[in-house]
């Protein structure tokens, strides 16, 4: 008699967003200091699962929290490389996550991406700021953001 074998296999874990990774990060300007944004890319399909999960937190200089939000939805369009915006009233966007509007950050700052499933999953770090406690690890501190400029990351591998 042969036995007939069944493979089982786990679904998907909801909350895939372990591999988002912060894109892009505008402090404001001196003429509209609260137009801050932070620019998430997902790098894998599906990474878009971010509802009351997800949050993006900023930092002064002195690596002290000034702003934060979770998502409350998640964003359409799942494919690796979208992109999904975190920004203040004020940025001149229309954001997936609205960031309360206040001068958050600086020429000098932090900007990270956590989860409540994963903890601290990426942070970025610029000018002469001391990394918040706690926080992933951010490498060295890109230069100062100039004044109506943004700051860039590259997303190449390695």
């Amino acid at each position: 008699m042969a036995l007939l074998g069944l493979l089982v296999f786990a679904p998907a874990a909801s909350g895939a967003h372990h591999l988002v990774l912060i894109r892009e990060v505008s402090p404001g300007t001196t003429a509209n200091p609260t137009a801050e944004f932070v620019e998430l890319q997902l790098t894998a399909n599906n990474e878009n699962q971010v509802a009351n999960q997800a949050i993006v937190r900023l930092y002064n200089a002195a690596g002290t929290m000034t702003n934060s939000a979770m998502f409350t939805s998640n964003p359409p369009n799942p494919q690796s490389q979208r992109r999904m915006l975190a920004a203040t009233a004020t940025a001149g966007a229309t954001p997936d996550l609205v960031l309360p509007t206040t001068d958050a950050l600086g020429p000098a700052g932090t900007a990270c991406f956590d989860s409540t499933l994963f903890g601290p999953l990426d942070c970025v770090t610029w000018g002469a700021a001391t990394a918040p406690a706690g926080q992933s690890p951010s490498g060295s501190p890109a230069t100062t953001v100039p004044d109506g400029s943004s700051l860039l990351r590259s997303m190449c591998a390695g």
